[in-house]
């Protein structure tokens, strides 16, 4: 296939050929976070030829882009194709205000032809499905340090490549297993919407957020008080290496093996419920699981207290301490949304659909007052 690194407007210009209606195409960023990530480079390949345009030399980007949009993405009757759609249209959306109408995701292809393939990047269906010698196969840690060479250049040309072969076996496959109305009609649009969900996100209240954290820390630490006094736990403040006052005790209530001990000995009361059998453990471990905690549930006020202090520690530290890193400079909570082997929605980085229900279940702090809707 023959390669071209665009270099100049008139070799822009002279590359797309009016006749063709189907592109793959691929950006190339700084990052994968939308408020920070800027345009490197952007490839193109039609079947035949292949180009990389590399952005990142253009002091001021804007005239290409505006070109690329009215050249390119502007066109009504071409099909662009794209390895995980929903990030190249953010792409098209924030650095072209662009918006391609017809579109081929092969990331969602694989998906609905084969859910139980251990992957679905590009560089895994690129190595199993097309037979690309592995040892062909860049990584974008192996190339990104210099973003002008032609090394570099390659490896974005190379994606779009695999792209376009991908889409021409999955189009096929999709008509012969009869999933093409599900694709165009259903899934396809859809990744519209999804692109929409990304770029708006959800709102954020930081003085709510941190009044909570606040909130959840004071109830965690009393918890945690209230447990250790009811089993006749020692427990003590120590300090950290920044000099903050932190709560210890001579259990460790995150080890099974601790805690089991201070149930059996201490307390009083026997568990049998036991784990899976292993090569190390053949008989399973003793388990104070999930079932386990439910059938000690008020029989001695230091089980309650546990499920209490339990629930308010996956709060702050499963939720509410992890969401800091992902609010954007505009307040703003941006997941990434994907597919489930069984077709159902995820969400990611954070996961937004995890979230604990209040309506489903009561609450002891309900801190889903951090996030805030628009108008």
């Amino acid at each position: 296939m023959k390669k071209t690194i665009i270099k100049t407007f008139g070799e822009f210009l002279d590359w797309f050929d009016s006749s063709i209606k189907i592109y793959s195409y691929d950006w190339e960023t700084t990052s994968l976070d939308y408020c920070t990530m800027k345009p490197v480079g952007l490839s193109f390949c039609d079947g035949k030829r292949a180009c990389y345009i590399d952005i990142s030399k253009y002091e001021e980007p804007s005239c290409i882009l505006a070109n690329i949009k009215q050249k390119v993405f502007n066109q009504d009757d071409i099909l662009f194709v794209a390895h995980n759609q929903v990030f190249d249209l953010k792409c098209c959306y924030d650095f072209c205000l662009a918006a391609p109408k017809n579109i081929f995701c092969t990331l969602i292809g694989s998906q609905l032809l084969n859910e139980n393939l251990p992957f679905h990047n590009l560089k895994y269906l690129a190595e199993h499905w097309l037979k690309i010698p592995a040892d062909q196969i860049k990584k974008w840690e192996g190339v990104s340090a210099d973003v002008t060479s032609k090394e570099f250049a390659n490896y974005g040309m190379n994606d779009a490549i695999w792209t376009y072969r991908l889409y021409e076996l999955e189009s096929k496959a999709l008509k012969k297993q009869n999933l093409e109305h599900l694709f165009y009609n259903v899934e396809m649009p859809f990744q519209f919407v999804l692109r929409d969900l990304e770029i708006n996100g959800v709102a954020v209240d930081k003085e709510e957020y941190e009044s909570a954290k606040k909130d959840l820390s004071k109830l965690l630490e009393e918890a945690f008080i209230e447990m250790c006094n009811a089993a006749e736990v020692k427990y003590w403040y120590d300090e950290d290496l920044f000099g903050n006052e932190i709560l210890s005790a001579e259990v460790n209530f995150d080890s099974p093996k601790q805690l089991i001990k201070l149930i059996e000995k201490k307390l009083g009361f026997e568990i049998t419920e036991r784990t899976k059998p292993s090569k190390t453990y053949p008989k399973g471990q003793k388990s104070f699981n999930k079932k386990v905690k439910a059938s000690f549930k008020g029989k001695h006020p230091f089980f309650d207290l546990f499920l209490k202090f339990e629930e308010l520690n996956n709060l702050l530290n499963d939720f509410m301490l992890p969401l800091e890193k992902y609010i954007d400079s505009d307040g703003r909570v941006r997941t990434s949304y994907g597919m489930k082997r069984t077709g159902r929605l995820s969400s990611s980085k954070p996961n937004l659909q995890n979230q604990p229900n209040p309506k489903k279940k009561k609450l002891i702090y309900n801190y889903r007052k951090i996030f805030v809707p628009g108008e």
